[in-house]
């Protein structure tokens, strides 16, 4: 992908536009992994494995109900920047006609609750919890415009602050007895709360003027409908993969296959979480596109290969944390983390043909990923539980990959393949050392950390790539100040 001209300011207003956002993904992951880890040592891996699926279920359904109407919204809300006649008009239509949606969903979840239904390893009492989660969903369309008028720091505490309620009524309540459920109450914080400030946001900044406007629903529709098809298949794919395992399987291996899961978000969800604003970001530039598409895969492959070979070696390392039953998850957490590296260039791709408006290319790539991953599923789950799920997961992902390639190649997308794979699979080298060895992780995980100056060394990462970052979380000033102090050492590790 060639530089297009873009300036350097660009790429750096890119990344500190977009720093909140990936700490709204870094919070979510890293409070998800504390507060499943310490559910699971109160409950056990059946209480995680109910709290997992419920969760996995109601996720689907909202996705499913969204319409791709945040997608539109979002581009609506950017055309009426500064306008707050056409903000209140968007918002408020969008968020009454989502919110109908959800609401009258959790009203049917709760009556089949109550009429006693049961699906598979589903009971009612899951439906009426899921029917607490979409109802909260209402959230998304107050979260869409703390993203679209860059109130993303608001967005950030508002996370933090659900987060921590997660957490202590999550717990409390597990503990106090209500088992899974109380899990999952705790788990509706973090709706309840982006509810909450959103809402307040609106009303400070737009004022108490709720406007239904049905040519602005329909616009907002049609513009989201054109994402919510690629994006709905990629979603119900993901959550899927945790549903089949329970309804197949049961709780405990829901349990073991979902942790795994989070890990691998965990590990991986910087690099995904840049490579998600490029949807945003690319479909208002008029050049350069693929330059910023290019130095974000890379960058995001170089942060997270070390990490995830890391994890790759010592897998048992996250799992004993939730205790000794849990390494019996390990063969599943490197199974996924393998899906990691095709995951990231899969959405660089794929969202640079989105903002190319080359939906039909995305909606083939995501159709031919789930489709792989749904077969595999019925074939491997019984015999292999979580194992083949999640062999089915990064099957169907490195399928949808190869698609993205082959028409990356007929779009002429210039993509440096060969520093792409370098990147990702130098870390292996160490990694391999460590695990033949058998050097204990005080040991192995430094060697394979040492990656990151062999990436400098070999210039695959440059001053400018790690100038580009410093800007986006520091000031000029306080760059230069530290460029001075240290620039002996950097002289040494990094060639010019």
């Amino acid at each position: 992908m060639c530089r297009n001209e873009v300036s350097p300011s660009a790429i750096v207003s890119i990344i500190r536009s977009g720093f909140w956002l990936y700490g709204v993904s870094i919070l979510n992951n890293l409070f998800g992994f504390v507060y499943w880890f310490a559910i699971s040592r109160i409950g056990g891996a059946q209480l995680l494995g109910l709290t997992s699926a419920t969760v996995s279920l109601a996720s689907m359904v909202s996705s499913i109900l969204s319409l791709g109407i945040p997608t539109g919204l979002m581009r609506f809300l950017g055309i009426e920047r500064g306008r707050r006649e056409g903000l209140a008009r968007y918002l408020w239509s969008s968020a009454i006609f989502l919110s109908s949606i959800y609401l009258s969903t959790s009203l049917a979840l709760l009556v089949l609750s109550m009429l006693g239904v049961s699906v598979a390893n589903f009971s009612p009492s899951m439906f009426r919890a899921a029917s607490i989660l979409v109802a909260l969903s209402s959230s998304s369309a107050f979260t869409t415009y703390l993203i679209s008028t860059l109130r993303t720091r608001t967005l950030f505490l508002s996370v933090l602050i659900g987060n921590l309620l997660k957490l202590g009524i999550g717990i409390e309540a597990v503990y106090l007895g209500l088992g899974w459920f109380g899990a999952v109450l705790g788990y509706a914080s973090i709706g309840a709360v982006n509810l909450c400030i959103g809402l307040y946001m609106a009303v400070k900044t737009l004022g108490v003027r709720v406007v239904l406007d049905p040519k602005a629903i329909l616009r907002v529709l049609k513009a989201g409908l054109t994402v919510w098809i690629p994006s709905i298949i990629a979603i119900v794919g993901q959550w899927l993969s945790v549903l089949f395992v329970f309804g197949v399987k049961g709780a405990t291996e829901t349990g073991y296959y979902y942790l795994a899961f989070t890990i691998t978000g965990l590990a991986v969800g910087i690099a995904t979480s840049m490579t998600t604003l490029l949807i945003p970001i690319l479909s208002g530039m008029k050049r350069g596109r693929g330059y910023v598409s290019y130095t974000v895969m890379r960058l995001g492959l170089a942060i997270v290969s070390p990490i995830v070979f890391a994890l790759l070696t010592y897998p048992h390392i996250p799992l004993e944390l939730l205790g000794p039953e849990y390494v019996a998850a390990s063969n599943t957490l490197r199974i996924l983390l393998l899906s990691s590296f095709a995951t990231i260039v899969l959405s660089t791709i794929s969202n640079y043909m989105y903002s190319l408006a080359l939906y039909r290319h995305v909606t083939s790539a995501g159709i031919l990923q789930t489709t792989t991953r749904l077969l595999l599923y019925i074939a491997l789950v019984r015999e292999y539980s979580g194992l083949g799920v999640a062999i089915a997961y990064s099957v169907g992902t490195y399928v949808g990959l190869g698609y993205a390639i082959v028409m990356a190649k007929r779009l002429s997308v210039d993509i440096d393949y060969r520093r792409i794979a370098t990147i990702a699979i130098l870390p292996g080298l160490p990694s391999v050392l460590a695990y033949t060895l058998n050097l204990c992780w005080l040991l192995g995980l430094p060697i394979i950390a040492s990656t990151y100056l062999i990436y400098m060394k070999l210039r695959l990462i440059t001053r400018k790539d790690l100038q580009l970052l410093a800007y986006a979380i520091l000031s000029r000033e306080r760059v230069y100040t530290l460029y001075t102090k240290m620039k002996p050492l950097i002289d040494l590790l990094i060639p010019e």
